[in-house]
C-alpha cells in the first residue's frame, strides 16, 4: 500500500474540503481514527451537519491555530484495494454522501415543530397526557401500541418527537413510509417492515424493603434509535449526536430492505435444502427399519424351519425305535403322524393349514391378540 505523509496545514485543508466519510474511502482509515488523528494534532474539524448545512462550496473556516503538539505531520495510508469485509462499510458511506449532498432531503433536526407528521400530532398528543409511569420502569412516558414506539422521559420527550418528524419526512422523501401495526412501529422500504422504536437508557437502582430488596429501572437520559431488521441496530449520542447520524440510520434502512430478498433467497434455499437432507435421512431410516425387519423375519423363518426339522427328526427316531422294539403300534401311530402335521404347521416353507391352530402365531406358537 502506498503511504503519503500529511503536515498539519494539509490534514486541515483536507478535513474541511472533504467530509470524514470520504476521506475514510481514499485512506485506510475510520471516522472516528481521522478525529482522534486530528484531536492529537490539534487541528479543528467541522461540527455535526457541517456538510448537511453546507452543500455548495466548502471552503476551510477561519486559519489552522497554532498546536501545542510535538507531531506537525501525519502518515495515511491510500487505499489501493477494497479489503475483505469493508464493503459494506463503503456502501454504507457511499449512500449516506449521496443523501447528505441531496438538496431536496432534509436531514436537519430543526429546534421546533413545523407541520408536523400526522403520527407525531397523534404521539404527541397521547404522550403529553399520559402520566409519568411509575411501574418497574419509573419515570417514563411510553406508547401502549397506538402511536409511535418511543419510550423516553418528558425531558426528552420533544427531542424523540423532533427526530421522528424528521425521521419520517425523510423516509417518506425517498419513497417509504411509515405505520403502526399490531402495536408496533415499522419503517416500509420496497414493501419490506423494519420496526423502528425511540427509547432512553435505564439504570437498574437498588430500593431496600422491609423483608426483602426489591430493584427498578430509571430513566438515565442516554437516548437511542433502535432498528430491528436480520438483527438489531442501535445508534445513540457519542462524537455525534443521534440527530447527526441520521443519514447513517437512513441508508443502513435502506441497504437492510435491499438485501431482505436476498437474504430471504437464501434461507429459503437453505431450508429446502435441510428439508431435503432431513427427508433423505427419514428415507434412509425407513429403509434400515425395513431391512432390520427383514432380517428379523429370516432369523424368525429360519429358527421355525429348524424346529420343524427337529421335531420330524425327533418323530422318526421314536419310530425307528417302536420298530425295533417289535412294531408301530395304531395308538403310536397316530401320534407320529399329528407330530408330522404340526412340523408341516410350523415349517415356513409348508405352512400347513391347521384349523385347531388358526389363532395361533406361528413364531411365537401363542394364541394373537
Amino acid at each position: 500500500m502506498e503511504n503519503v505523509i500529511l503536515t498539519r496545514q494539509q490534514l486541515f485543508d483536507l478535513v474541511w474540503s472533504q467530509s470524514f466519510l470520504t476521506i475514510s474511502k481514499r485512506y485506510v482509515i475510520s471516522d472516528a481514527g481521522l478525529y482522534k488523528i486530528c484531536v492529537k494534532l490539534d487541528v479543528p474539524v467541522p461540527r455535526g451537519g457541517h456538510w448537511t448545512k453546507r452543500l455548495a462550496d466548502r471552503p476551510p473556516l477561519g486559519k489552522l491555530p497554532p498546536s501545542l503538539s510535538s507531531e506537525q505531520a501525519v502518515t495515511l495510508v491510500i487505499r489501493t484495494k477494497s479489503p475483505e469485509g469493508v464493503s459494506g462499510t463503503m456502501q454504507l458511506n457511499n449512500l449516506r454522501e449521496m443523501m447528505e449532498r441531496d438538496p431536496k432531503l432534509n436531514l436537519l433536526v430543526p429546534h421546533q415543530l413545523k407541520a408536523p407528521h400526522k403520527l407525531i400530532e397523534e404521539a404527541m398528543r397521547l404522550l403529553t397526557e399520559k402520566p409519568v409511569s411509575d411501574g418497574q420502569l419509573k419515570g417514563v412516558v411510553m406508547s401502549d401500541g397506538n402511536t409511535l414506539d418511543v419510550c423516553v422521559s418528558p425531558t426528552n420527550l420533544f427531542r424523540a418527537l423532533l427526530f421522528m418528524d424528521t425521521m419520517i419526512k425523510a423516509l417518506q422523501a425517498r419513497g417509504h413510509n411509515v405505520v403502526i401495526k399490531k402495536k408496533h412501529t415499522y419503517a416500509l422500504l420496497d414493501g419490506h417492515e423494519i420496526k423502528i422504536s425511540f427509547r432512553e437508557k435505564f439504570k437498574e437502582m437498588i430500593v431496600p424493603e422491609t423483608t426483602w430488596t426489591n430493584t427498578e429501572c430509571h430513566a438515565n437520559g442516554i437516548v437511542f434509535f433502535r432498528i430491528e431488521h436480520f438483527g438489531r441496530r442501535e445508534w445513540r449520542d457519542g462524537e455525534q449526536t443521534i440527530e447527526e447520524q441520521l443519514s447513517a440510520i437512513l441508508a443502513q434502512m435502506e441497504i437492510d430492505s435491499k438485501l431482505f430478498d436476498t437474504r430471504e433467497a437464501a434461507e429459503k434455499a437453505l431450508n429446502e435444502k435441510n428439508e431435503s437432507k432431513f427427508r433423505i435421512q427419514q428415507e434412509e431410516s425407513i429403509r434400515r427399519v425395513r431391512e432390520l425387519a427383514k432380517v428379523n423375519a429370516l432369523m424368525q423363518d429360519a429358527a421355525r424351519w429348524r424346529q420343524a426339522n427337529e421335531i420330524r427328526e425327533y418323530v422318526k427316531a421314536k419310530e425307528q425305535k417302536a420298530v425295533a422294539m417289535g412294531g408301530v403300534s395304531e395308538e403310536l401311530q397316530t401320534s407320529l403322524d399329528w407330530a408330522r402335521a404340526k412340523a408341516d404347521w410350523l415349517d415356513p416353507l409348508i405352512e400347513k393349514e391347521d384349523e385347531l391352530l388358526k389363532e395361533v402365531d406361528r413364531e411365537t406358537v401363542a394364541f394373537k391378540r
